[in-house]
This record gives structure tokens, sequence and C-alpha cells, in this order.
């Protein structure tokens, strides 16, 4: 009989453990482990409760236990999102998974601390931001200087480059960095190995005697060609006149670098002003992004009276045309291609909109008539990106300063972990324009201002 009270007395110590810890279950089955949940508190005082894939059985409820209210259901996959109101800085809440009925403490943050404000200091006129071997690399337009960072802000290296340079536009592959002038209309080529950074392999020279300003812009590189996208514009209006900027025929350039001098090659694109260049190595295609004539009416208001063209070529040295899509005049931006090749995510130049393509099929699946909207203030979208794993877009809005964080599976902002999007204002009247977004290996999100001169941390939840 003592033995029987032992045994009673363990299972039942057993059981108080298990759902202490957010375990459970019924017998002959393996204890689920507790389930990572966040509470994050919006500037509205409501708090979204959440969870990722696989942490409730799909359908089930889900609700606040103790510490505040609120209740919600889990998705098709086990994932949930709802918001709270909460009188505690811990939470209590509770869910089934693997039909048992588990309870998780969860503290409540702000969503306002994920962000590190001015994380560090760039120089004037920062243009752009890349991630690569644990390392941020900035061009500054007006320092003429692209700069190496450590994570930590600390400078690492640094090369200087001629009075009105402007390095703007920065790509990488695995042994050297590109730099784009638009000042001097040069492409530079560095050596990633050389930490000293002063090791500058190749100039090349772009030339145009009919362009006033040839403008190159975002390129891509691949197996030693990079891909510059260039504006051409042959003259350009009185800023505020209203009268329009004349383009010339849109170009791109192949710039080859397997040969000792490099090469180049002008391929005519279909649309006007390119403006980015993305290699999609899952289909082994070049993208190139056509934003159309931008221009400025009276009001500086912009506006495009071309359509924004993606075209799509051949990995080639000189690339052969393989389709396109129209998207009309949307004023198409900056570009972000899924890990496996099947969908890329559009910015833009006039507002707060975003625009999805099935690169698959050439196809638009979120386009002018059915955008994603980040918001109705005036704005443009400065930079998107795609985590790793494609369950999250980062766009950033140059005008209203804000990053916002966009589950995939849903592709409305607002939705799903983060409540709001995360401003990157330095206070009221002072303008940070937020430029360009990088995530680096262990998940956090960089965040370049381009008034502001600075770098901001945000911490991504996993």
């Amino acid at each position: 009989m003592k033995m029987r009270t032992l045994a009673l007395c363990f299972a039942l110590l057993t059981t108080m453990i298990a759902v202490s810890c957010g375990g459970g279950g019924g017998a002959g089955q393996p204890l689920p482990n507790p389930s990572t949940i966040h509470a994050l508190a919006a500037s509205s005082g409501s708090v979204r409760i959440s969870a990722r894939a696989g942490s409730a059985d799909p359908g089930s409820a889900v609700s606040i236990a103790t510490g505040g209210s609120g209740a919600g259901m889990a998705a098709a996959d086990g994932s949930f999102a709802f918001d709270a109101q909460v009188q505690a800085v811990t939470l209590t809440v509770q869910y089934s998974r693997n039909g048992s009925q588990l309870l998780t403490d969860v503290s409540v943050r702000e969503q306002a601390a994920l962000l590190s404000l001015n994380h560090f200091s760039t120089g004037s006129g920062p243009n752009d931001l890349l991630f690569s071997g644990g390392s941020l690399f900035v061009p500054n337009s007006l320092d003429n200087s692209v700069v190496r960072y450590g994570l930590d802000g600390i400078e690492q290296a640094s090369v200087l480059f001629a009075e009105f340079s402007s390095p703007s536009h920065l790509t990488v592959d695995r042994d050297h960095i590109y730099c784009v002038s638009n000042g001097s209309n040069q492409l530079t080529r560095l050596a990633l190995t050389d930490l000293s950074f002063n090791a500058v392999q190749d100039v090349f020279q772009l030339s145009d005697p009919d362009a006033v300003f040839i403008g190159p812009a975002a390129a891509a590189v691949h197996e030693d060609r990079l891909y510059v996208p260039r504006s051409q514009v042959l003259a350009f209006a009185e800023f505020g006149s209203g009268d329009p900027t004349t383009y010339g025929d849109g170009i791109f350039s192949v710039v080859d670098y397997r040969s000792a001098a490099p090469t180049s090659t002008d391929i005519e694109s279909s649309g006007r002003n390119p403006q980015f260049c993305a290699v999609n190595r899952t289909r082994s295609e070049l993208l190139v992004i056509c934003g159309g004539e931008l221009n400025f009416d009276s009001s500086f208001t912009p506006y495009v009276t071309t359509d924004s063209i993606v075209e799509f070529y051949s990995l080639e040295s000189t690339p052969a045309p393989l389709g396109s899509v129209n998207l009309g005049a949307v004023g198409a931006g900056a570009i972000a291609i899924s890990s496996d090749g099947g969908t890329a995510y559009l910015g833009n130049s006039l507002n707060g909109n975003l625009y999805k393509l099935d690169l698959a099929s050439r196809s638009i699946l979120r386009g002018a008539e059915n955008p994603i909207v980040l918001t109705d203030e005036f704005t443009y979208i400065g930079d998107v990106e795609l985590s790793r794993d494609d369950r999250l877009l980062l766009a950033v809005s140059f005008n209203t300063d804000e990053l916002y964080i966009i589950e995939t599976a849903s592709d409305t902002p607002g939705m799903g972990t983060y409540p709001e999007p995360i401003r990157m204002s330095q206070g009221a009247g002072l303008l940070a324009g937020a430029a360009a977004v990088e995530i680096d290996d262990d998940g956090n999100a960089w965040v370049l201002n381009g008034i502001a001169n600075s770098v901001n941390r945000i911490d991504l939840l996993d």
C-alpha cells in the first residue's frame, strides 16, 4: 500500500511540474515542449499575443488565463495572433497542443523597445546598406567614401573616392564588393579579403555623350559579370516648374570582369528609367526593374509618365530577353526575391504600396488594383528585404520613417507578431529618412537613415 501511495504521489508531482513548465500530455504521449509566445505592446495600448506555426493545435482556442483579457483561435498551421488588454507585466496564456491544455507565462514587451535608435553613426549622405561577412558596408555619397563597420558600430576599414564621385550603391559576391558611383559614373571593384579595404582592383568608367545624367543605380553581380541599370536623363527640367524631365531609351550595362581588362555591353530595355537589377539564382535569370519616367509637378509631387516594366533576361555575356511584366504607372523600385526564386516583392517611388509577382509564370499577384498598402501618407519605399526563411518581408518608408515587418503568410501589415510599424523617428520634425534595410545572420534587422546619417538595429523575434 505504501509503494502504491508513493507511486501516486510521484505521478501527481510529475504532472504538476509538467504543467508549471508549460507541458502536459495523455498516457503514452510525449510531453509537448513549451511554445515561444510573444506579447508586444503597441502605442495604442493593446498587446499583440502571437506564436509561430506549430505552437498550438489547429483551430483550437487560445486565451489569456491571468494578467489580462483577450482570446483568439489558432490558424491551420498552429500559429496564432490576437490583441489583448493587460493589467500586468506578465501574462499567462492558455492554449492546446497535442490535445493537452498548456499554460505559459509571457512577459509583455513594448514593441518600441525592439529598436536600438542611432545604434551607430555613418558618414554624410549614406545611400545604401549591405551586410556581408559579419560586417555592414555603407557608401557615403557626400563624404565620397565606403566604410566597413562591425555590428557594434566600430569602423573596421574605409576607402576614399575622388570628390563628387558620390558612391551610391553596393553589391557583393564571394570575393568582391562592387561600388556604383553615380556622380563619377564609375564602377569600382574591391577585394573583400583585404581587411584594410584599400585594394581597388578595377575601376570601370561608364560614358555617354548624349546623356546629361547616366545615373547608374542598384546593380547585381553574377559570375564576374556586373549588371548596371542606367537612368539615361537627356535633359533635366527646372525643379518645381511642372515641366517633365527628358529621358532617353532605358539601358543597362553588362560589365564583364573575367578578362584582365573589363569590357562592357549596353542592352536597351523595353521600359524607361531602369533603377534596379536583381539576379534570381534559382531560375538563372536577371531581372531589370524599369521604374518609368519619374517627374515632379509644380507642387513637388512625384509622378510617372510611362509604365513600370519588370524585364527577364538570361544570365549570359550578352543577356537574351525572356519576357516582361507591365505593372502600370506605379513607379516600381526596390525588389526582394524569395529564396526559392518563385516570388518577388517590389516597392515604389510614389507612395506606400508594395507589389507582388509570380516569377515562375511572370504574372502579377498584387498589382496596381490590389497593392499591399503600407501607408496612405506621402512617402516612397526606400528598400525591401526578405528574411532567409521568407517568413518576413521588411520594407522601409522614407518620409514616414517606418519599418514595416510583414508576415508573408498573410501579406497584410499589422497582422501577426508585429501590431504596428516600428518608427525610426528622431523626434518631432526631425526626419531620419529610412532608406535601406538588411538582415544579419542572427536575424537582426538594420535600417540605414539617409538624412540622420545613422544606422538602427531592430530585434526581430523568432
